[in-house]
């Protein structure tokens, strides 16, 4: 207990690294080929690892950089964890007017799946552990962001990157891609159609995939069976990265949060999207932004959904154009939210960019005119 004071207190004090070390057995590597079976249509691509399973260890932290930073660790078996703090000299000399307060942090979801949420957009990057070998569920939103992500797996934790997955090929998801060059990249087919058609793309963040495949693939990892299940919703390319053995499941940008953004997608693919979500039944939901959360996000994204969709249909019915478009965007995200859910900063952020996407794309304009015909009728 002692031991573990000290170590709070020398974080508390200049931790900017951690370097958490485990105790390795004598498993081995056993193979070199990936190990995969695609559903109904074809998988293309090249082979890669299948691997033993992994050791657990149990760190969970978080992040501010450059400001100095705080961390919770947790070891529940300390005797087999070593954990060593250093600075890096550069922060040390740099001037308060260069500083910019990054927050950053990673947390343990099982004992060998990791969650990396950047600063960048709060993108969301998931790794897989299996021994020294590690799977990415996407790889964050900014080049700062994955160099910090590369810097804790690969650096403190020790750990190769082998297979990286897209749930989506959208640049705020995609910027560690560069920096494995060794992984098997995995997308859907239609990858390259959300890269082109996103709003703010990073064309220097783009790696071609070297397997896709069309409805499903399972891949073995360690002790997971992982099913990639091309689930369209926020874009037409969208993964739901299935974790059985973990009870999660990483669902890209289907939901932001406790609400959705709907940007160039249709609503009613999100919604069914959602509805595929729920079917897998895990307990934990990994979204694209933000972080982890219960499977009762998945029902107030449908809420939140629905009753933007009620009120903006509503208000296009009863008002004319500029009228309406004027009372749609002072729409508060609490009248979209179901009690007893409150709204985080992010989600309002999102919420108010939902709001001038409605006004600039006529979202729900042809709801309101279905509804008026069947009013008519």
């Amino acid at each position: 207990m002692a031991a573990m004071e000290q170590l709070h207190a020398q974080v508390r004090l200049q931790a900017l690294h951690l370097m958490a070390d485990r105790c390795r057995g004598d498993e081995q590597l056993r193979g070199r080929g990936l190990e995969t079976q695609a559903s109904r249509r074809g998988f293309e691509g090249a082979q890669g690892v299948e691997r033993d399973r992994g050791k657990d260890f149990t760190i969970a932290s978080s992040l501010r950089v450059p400001e100095p930073a705080s961390y919770q660790v947790s070891f529940p078996n300390a005797v087999r964890k070593t954990s060593r703090l250093s600075a890096p000299p550069a922060l040390e000399m740099m001037g308060p007017q260069k500083r910019r307060t990054r927050i950053m942090k990673f947390e343990e979801l099982a004992g060998d799946v990791l969650m990396f949420v950047g600063d960048d957009h709060e993108s969301v990057a998931t790794a897989i552990l299996d021994g020294e070998h590690a799977l990415l569920i996407d790889s964050l939103g900014s080049q700062d962001d994955a160099r910090w992500l590369r810097r804790v797996l690969c650096e403190d934790l020790r750990k190769t990157v082998r297979v990286i997955v897209a749930t989506h090929f959208m640049s705020d998801h995609m910027a560690g891609l560069s920096l494995f060059p060794d992984a098997l990249t995995i997308a859907h087919r239609h990858h390259r159609h959300t890269f082109l058609s996103q709003n703010r793309r990073v064309d220097a963040f783009y790696r071609e995939p070297r397997a896709v495949f069309d409805s499903a693939m399972s891949l073995r990892w360690g002790r997971h069976e992982l099913s990639l299940i091309h689930n369209p919703g926020k874009t037409m390319d969208h993964i739901s990265v299935d974790v059985p053995g973990a009870d999660l499941v990483c669902v890209g940008d289907n939901i932001v949060g406790n609400i959705v953004y709907l940007s160039k997608a249709d609503p009613a693919l999100i919604r069914a999207a959602i509805g595929r979500i729920r079917q897998f039944g895990r307990g934990t939901v990994v979204g694209g932004h933000m972080g982890k959360f219960s499977a009762d996000v998945l029902d107030n994204a449908v809420r939140y959904l629905d009753r933007l969709q009620h009120r903006v249909t509503q208000l296009r019915l009863d008002f004319a154009a500029d009228e309406a478009d004027a009372r749609i965007a002072s729409i508060p995200i609490e009248a979209c939210l179901a009690p007893p859910v409150e709204a985080c900063a992010f989600e309002r952020e999102w919420h108010r960019r939902n709001l001038d996407v409605v006004i600039a794309q006529s979202v729900f304009a042809f709801d309101a005119a279905l509804a008026a015909r069947a009013v008519q009728a």
